[in-house]
């Protein structure tokens, strides 16, 4: 097209461009294009117009000078600087072979001057019309334009539209970053529109999502948008499409386009009295609204007009543009569940949302810090391991839907797969002493340097600074730990199977037998809680003020009172060492290593706990295992091959299994020297006014943040924050399916292969029924007990000896309730699980992954956990 290969324009009705080539607005219209709704020929000239344009009359320069003297305290240097940007767009010259396509592209829509048609120039920013801010009204609108020398003026103005004194104040508001800001621009036909409106798909003002909102008014809709009039207003229920209410508007005339020409005409009397609309025409206008809602995923302001987009041509309703509505009451953050999509970004790909892995530790949606700060640090590393045992990975391998992590599983299998059983024994069989020769000692020498380093003193560019080092710690250290865990991956399987079916035959038993009572980290964080418990029951003081006191005055008191001093000393230390296990990885949420006030919380609930001695639980199952081992050594004595390879496999899965927990307890250590450094970065920007509280720095994401951190005053994010906090409240209470698309991959060949594995590796369940669940069967053992739905830490002290725990997902924080529950039951989960883990140390039946258990079981309600088959019967 060009000797530089650039794209000038781009017809809505020829498939749908990438949004940072023509903007959100262009973008959304050929979106609705797509989906054959009626929308006026529209073309848009993209971002590189706007860059060749800007380069060719040397504006770069002229942005850098004049944006230098942009001050919102000093209206007038804001004004002039404004101007003379305008100007300097007013004035430059568009290159001739640009203008060429254009003028062919306008000729598309005018095929002549005789021909009546006129058309629309509307500027479309890449930061307009987004989840988040609308910047609605902030750029330009020129209409009824029939001549080439008068669309080049409004292509212009609509360039130098984003550089106005008032878009630019607003974007500084919203904390925007402007360095490679860039517009496109919309050439549409303009529709000559007897009816135009505005409808939103939920109730603006109260954010009630089973109505939805019309405002009509006769003629052009310019009126209506900027408030000129006051238009026929029509509320729709959702379900029906009946009309709940309706009133009158009040216009004095109706502005229509009839040949070219623009008319004001004064409405007459019986025109006031009439509606706009026929109710046939409301429930057309709803359908497509709904429509369009549930296409792009969340609630829509969309503008439409009935008319003709040709002088002759037939009237008819037409989409004009739709944005997403930026601000709903944040009461109701249920108002934007019913347009929820579960649609894979990669058009053909297919995702899996594991119960296991990372998404174990992010059951909900990340927060925008994490989910750009430290996430893509993780999945970067993660995704070199397939390549590495010659599985062909395709990018991205990792995405959030939704706000939920979902995992790509269409990855290619070739030649070089055969050799991934080779590879992926030489990396396990030498995986522990890798881990604790190797990286163990490196990993503590490295987090102990950077928990040195003093953040409250240290200026903040020296923070930012290190909060990279902290993320690429953290990141390195999950990484270490999934590569030491690899043995564990396939040698508890494997035992499993050979018990299975050669074993057991003569043994009788089960496996997990021989895979429990091994000592462990987690364990010896037990028996330190254990010790202090049992101290404070002997010493009264100590008591007092855990039972009397609430958390923050219990400290003050222990610390001062001589007689509490060895007790709180014993906290402080199991606090530190073994405090940082937390239920997500996502640094929005604490965990008790953050703050001693916390621990002392979740201390206080747990020692109203029934508390049981963790080394005499441990002795059993040692040994449980032990004589489970000697009796089954003595069976296979007339079998040699059988005990040697039971002795092998054994002597493998037990190594692994003694580590496992190890290597997460040791790979979550970091995280809260993170947190700390972060909550003192929110700390400094909510001193410097940005937002109300230390906490809402997790709603801006790291670039946003660092950009805010290095300016001498990081602007207002109050908004920004309040928007991105009520999205992500919505997004927390959405039930993400486990594939999407939800029919899953092709059952090609290849995939049969990767189906195999999988249920080799973690088993596979059937449907559930009304009266029972299921899930997977990751510690044996039948127990029969009333429910206790418990969803955070905060509500363990609800759960009594004999209870069956159920619970969305129990990741390290839920280990004190395994000693108490009779039985344990989650929606995420699997074999492969750390709760799977813990579950069988402490000798209890579990079912995991069986979906939405903690809405299909009531609290109280009496269920039986069959460990062994799966099975959960709601009685």
């Amino acid at each position: 097209m060009t000797t530089e290969h650039r794209t000038w324009t781009v017809f809505a009705e020829d498939g749908c461009p990438q949004p940072n080539s023509v903007g959100a607005k262009a973008y959304n219209l050929a979106r609705l294009s797509m989906l054959g709704l009626p929308v006026p020929p529209s073309f848009s000239l993209t971002t590189d117009c706007y860059q060749i344009f800007v380069k060719a009359n040397g504006l770069d320069r002229v942005l850098v000078s004049e944006l230098a003297h942009f001050d919102r305290a000093d209206p007038s240097a804001s004004a002039a600087a404004a101007e003379t940007i305008r100007l300097a767009f007013l004035a430059g010259v568009v290159p001739p072979e640009m203008a060429a396509e254009i003028e062919s592209g306008f000729r598309r829509l005018v095929p002549d001057s005789s021909s009546g048609c006129r058309v629309a120039v509307r500027s479309s920013a890449t930061l307009e019309d987004l989840p988040g801010a609308s910047f609605a009204g902030a750029q330009a609108t020129f209409l009824n334009l029939d001549s080439l020398p008068t669309v080049w003026d409004a292509v212009r103005q609509c360039w130098a539209s984003i550089w106005t004194e008032r878009a630019i104040a607003y974007r500084q508001r919203l904390g925007v970053d402007e360095s490679g800001l860039e517009v496109a621009v919309i050439v549409q036909r303009m529709v000559q529109a007897t009816v135009s409106g505005v409808i939103f798909t939920v109730e603006p003002v109260t954010g009630n999502s089973q109505r939805l909102v019309l405002e009509a008014c006769q003629g052009l809709g310019e009126g209506l948008v900027s408030g000129t009039v006051t238009p026929d207003h029509y509320e729709i229920d959702r379900q029906g499409l009946g009309i709940l209410r309706h009133w009158r508007g009040c216009e004095a005339e109706v502005v229509t386009v009839r040949n070219g020409e623009v008319r004001k005409t004064p409405v007459t009397d019986a025109q006031q009295e009439e509606s706009c609309l026929t109710p046939e025409r409301i429930r057309s206008l709803a359908r497509m609204a709904l429509r369009i809602e549930d296409r792009f995923g969340s609630p829509q302001d969309i503008e439409w007009a009935i008319g003709s987009d040709f002088p002759s041509g037939p009237e008819q309703p037409y989409i004009l543009q739709a944005r997403p509505i930026t601000a709903l009451p944040r009461t109701d953050p249920g108002a934007m569940t019913r347009a929820v999509r579960w649609d894979s970004p990669i058009p053909g790909a297919h995702w899996v949302r594991h119960a296991s892995g990372l998404a174990e530790y992010l059951p909900t949606p990340p927060s925008p810090l994490y989910a750009t700060a430290q996430l893509p640090r993780i999945c970067r590393l993660l995704d070199t391991h397939s390549p590495e045992m010659g599985v062909e990975t395709l990018a991205p391998t990792y995405v959030l839907i939704n706000g939920y992590l979902y995992v790509r599983c269409d990855h290619r299998i070739g030649l070089a797969t055969l050799l991934l059983p080779f590879r992926y024994w030489a990396r396990a069989r030498r995986g522990a002493q890798w881990w604790r020769e190797r990286m163990l000692p490196t990993q503590l020498a490295e987090l102990a340097a950077l928990s040195r380093f003093d953040v409250s003193a240290a200026p903040t560019d020296r923070l930012l600074e290190h909060l990279k080092k902290m993320f690429r710690f953290n990141a390195t250290s999950w990484d270490t730990a999934v590569r030491a865990s690899l043995p564990w991956l396939l040698s508890e399987p494997l035992f499993c199977h050979i018990f299975n079916s050669l074993i057991r035959p003569i043994t009788g038993g089960d496996a997990v037998v021989f895979l429990r009572g091994f000592d462990s980290q987690t364990m010896a964080g037990e028996r330190a809680h254990w010790s202090l418990v049992r101290a404070a029951l002997e010493a009264p003081d100590v008591m007092d003020c855990l039972a009397n006191y609430p958390a923050q005055k219990a400290l003050k008191r222990l610390e001062s009172m001589p007689s509490c001093h060895r007790w709180f000393q014993d906290f402080l230390n199991y606090h530190r060492t073994y405090a940082h296990g937390s239920a997500k990885h996502d640094y929005l949420y604490s965990s008790p290593a953050d703050d001693a006030v916390k621990a002392m919380e979740a201390f206080q609930i747990r020692i109203k706990m029934p508390a049981y001695d963790p080394a005499e639980r441990l002795g059993r199952l040692v040994e449980e295992r032990e004589r489970a081992t000697r009796e089954a050594l003595e069976k296979l004595s007339r079998f040699p091959l059988r005990r040697a390879l039971f002795r092998w496999a054994l002597a493998w899965s037990q190594q692994a299994a003694a580590m496992r927990e190890d290597v997460f307890f040791y790979a979550l250590q970091g995280w809260p020297a993170a947190r700390q450094a972060i909550v003192e970065l929110g700390r400094r920007l909510a001193g410097a006014g940005a937002f109300s509280s230390p906490q809402d720095v997790f709603f801006l994401t790291w670039a946003e943040a660092c950009k805010a951190a290095s300016l001498p005053t990081p602007g207002d994010w109050r908004s920004t924050v309040e928007e991105r906090r009520s999205e992500h409240q919505w997004r927390t209470s959405l039930s993400p399916p486990p594939l999407v698309p939800a029919e899953g991959h092709p059952q090609t060949f290849v995939r049969r292969i990767k189906v195999r594995l999988k249920r080799f590796l973690v088993g596979s369940s059937n449907e559930s029924t009304d009266t029972m669940l299921r899930g997977a069967p990751v510690s044996p053992g039948t127990v029969t007990g009333p429910a206790r739905i418990i969803h955070s830490p905060e509500e363990f002290g609800r759960l009594r000896s004999g209870d069956v725990l159920v619970t969305p997902a129990a990741t390290p924080e839920w280990t004190p309730t395994f000693a108490v529950a009779a039985g344990l039951v989650t929606d995420a989960g699997g074999p492969l699980s750390h709760s799977s883990i813990v579950a069988r140390e402490f000798g209890i039946p579990a079912v995991m992954g069986v979906k939405l258990a903690t809405r299909r079981i009531t609290d109280g309600q009496l269920v039986t956990v069959d460990g062994n088959l799966g099975l959960v019967h709601l009685h």
